[in-house]
């Protein structure tokens, strides 16, 4: 009797959900290789390279299967720069939620947690 309940406990369970991981990713061209000669003395560097156009792409795809998913030159980079999750399902050819918004001015710089209270631990 119970094996014949557990699909029906599976199918109307409210308790199942579905989330993705989204990604900003960055696209850029590789920085130039500069090659020196062995025992080159004294010389200068090589002026300072224009940057490089990028452009950003929110996708659920991470870096690696970005680039084996859509057409990416050799010569391009990809990085992401920003990831979070998103609720529901990527089906139907559903929009990447956007990145949700953040305060930058309460956090701080050094990347430390803030404390949840004013107020210090008492002990009893």
């Amino acid at each position: 009797m119970r094996f014949r309940l557990l699909p029906f406990i599976l199918l109307f369970s409210v308790s199942a959900f579905a989330e993705y991981r989204a990604y900003l990713l960055k696209i850029s061209k590789k920085p130039p290789t500069v090659e020196t000669p062995a025992g080159a003395l004294g010389e200068t560097a090589p002026p300072a390279a224009e940057a490089a156009p990028s452009r950003e792409v929110i996708s659920n795809l991470d870096p690696d299967q970005y680039r084996g998913y859509y057409p990416v030159k050799d010569d391009e980079v990809i990085t992401y720069t920003e990831t979070w999750m998103c609720p529901g399902r990527t089906s139907h050819f559903k929009e990447t939620c956007p990145p949700p918004q953040r305060n930058p001015a309460s956090a701080p710089a050094d990347g430390t947690l803030l404390p949840t209270s004013s107020e210090p631990a008492t002990s009893p």
